[in-house]
């Protein structure tokens, strides 16, 4: 069968016939004519050999000049994405910052001629910087919420007047790391910050 396009645009399929108008009108001025296979909800899924004979008007010569057929094609019609084949390697409920995650699918997967999206759902990681810029050398990065880190709450609210509450020029929230719960914290899980911080009325 051929893919055509109706009057309305859209898509049809019929029996493939090279004398018919709509193939004539694609012959090329060598008598050439390329039609679309069509695919997609008309033809199942498989392996299948492709052969394509002509047959012409006899015209009185040796039978072999009225017919012609072309070498035989195989192929498999596979219209089924692959899927996630289990679970992500490796089989833990956290791993290390850095470590490989593996992904099967259901059958080999050709990442040279398609375009993959692959989205992760990170749990258990948060943003660790540097609360004060210029002072320190640790870069933004995400690290899993039970490592230890100094502690720098922030609030929104007006904290003039709170003993170490500061607020820089340039920055549009308070800041305190000293006095949080009568001392410095400068190794707290990401848990127990935010505890921390909210028990002062702030995040």
């Amino acid at each position: 069968r051929t893919e055509i396009v109706n009057d309305d645009g859209s898509a049809d399929s019929l029996t493939i016939d090279f004398a018919a108008e709509y193939a004539y009108k694609e012959e090329s001025d060598y008598g050439y004519s390329s039609l679309k296979w069509a695919l997609a909800n008309k033809v199942p899924e498989g392996t299948y050999e492709i052969r394509v004979d002509a047959e012409c008007d006899q015209l009185g010569g040796p039978a072999d000049m009225d017919s012609y057929s072309t070498p035989i094609l195989s192929g498999v019609i596979d219209l089924t994405p692959p899927e996630q084949y289990g679970r992500a390697l490796p089989l833990r409920e956290s791993i290390l910052v850095g470590e490989e995650i593996a992904v099967m699918f259901t059958e080999p997967v050709r990442c040279d001629a398609f375009d993959l999206a692959v989205t992760v759902h990170l749990d258990g990681l948060s943003m660790a910087l540097c609360g004060q810029t210029n002072k320190c050398s640790l870069k933004p990065k995400l690290m899993p919420q039970s490592s230890r880190y100094g502690v720098r709450c922030c609030s929104e609210e007006d904290k003039g007047g709170v003993e170490d509450w500061v607020k820089n020029d340039g920055c549009d929230v308070w800041a305190k790391s000293k006095g949080l719960d009568n001392g410095c914290h400068i190794a707290e899980t990401y848990e127990d910050a935010k505890a921390l911080c909210e028990m002062n009325g702030a995040r």
